[in-house]
């Protein structure tokens, strides 16, 4: 149970006479979990991570109101993900040999 009112010496006095039995409970916290529930507990926390780090970059640099929010994520994208694709093209697109490649002759007959 989480006590939620503002922090005045009043609503603190009146939830510990007993107002705290009017509070819902919280569901239960997961404790444990194990297999997919792991990892996507684990995915989710690390998303909400790099989403906070990304929204702090912007905010501390003040650049907040002129990047909305989704704009900011695909930026940081594209730039964490630019060499990944720079070294794709690099390694599929251009040959490695430095011979010239040389016509079949044409035989006369």
């Amino acid at each position: 149970m989480k006590y939620k009112e503002p922090r005045a010496l009043e609503a603190l006095e009146q939830f510990i006479g007993g107002g705290y039995k009017s509070y819902e409970e919280d569901e239960e916290i997961p404790r444990n979990l194990e297999g997919a529930e792991y990892w996507i507990k684990f995915a989710q926390n690390t998303q909400r991570d790099f989403v906070r780090e990304i929204d702090h970059i912007f905010y501390h640099y003040g650049m907040e109101k002129h990047v909305p929010a989704p704009y900011r994520y695909m930026l940081i994208g594209g730039v964490v993900v630019m060499p990944i694709f720079l070294v794709f093209a690099l390694l599929c697109c251009f040959s490695d040999s430095t011979e010239e490649e040389i016509a079949p002759r044409r035989t006369v007959s």
